[in-house]
């Protein structure tokens, strides 16, 4: 039988815009708008996805299946998506991406120059984020700046 412990046999992060756990979790496939790297926070534009700047919040770019380091043929890989590719978004559950400053477990999470950061308080207030620090998920691992960590996001 079985030991329901997947620490013990996995690391916690598997690579760039893996999906993170073996909870439940969703995902849209969508049109990519731009080139676009697995764990790339997303947006909704003119109905195709592109790396978010300055819309709203739609998921994360799930990795493709293979490994970009092993030899295909001769043929070479790119982990990339490229423009009216079909790109699975992330909508609900856990996945691996970069953030920009160090993150600790259970912070909230933002999305602030295309990487994952904390979500920082306003000033005197308790629930209240600064404006442009949308909270789009917490994070359930540590990560270093440029590093990576997991976030968890429920936009479903």
């Amino acid at each position: 039988m079985p030991i329901p412990e997947p620490k013990k046999y996995m690391d916690s992060e598997l690579g760039l815009g893996k999906i993170s756990s073996f909870q439940s979790h969703e995902a849209k496939t969508r049109t990519s708008g731009a080139t676009i790297a697995p764990g790339t926070p997303l947006q909704t534009v003119g109905g195709v996805v592109t790396a978010l700047t300055n819309g709203k919040f739609a998921g994360v770019a799930i990795a493709k299946n293979f490994v970009k380091e092993l030899d295909y043929d001769g043929v070479a890989k790119n982990a990339d998506y490229e423009p009216n590719e079909p790109v699975p978004v992330l909508t609900k559950g856990g996945i691996t991406v970069i953030v920009g400053e160090d993150v600790v477990t259970d912070q909230l999470a933002t999305v602030r120059s295309g990487k994952f950061m904390v979500a920082t308080p306003a000033s005197g207030t308790g629930e209240t984020y600064n404006p442009g620090d949308a909270v789009v998920g917490i994070f359930e691992s540590n990560g270093l700046a440029n590093g990576t960590a997991i976030v968890k996001i429920n936009l479903a």
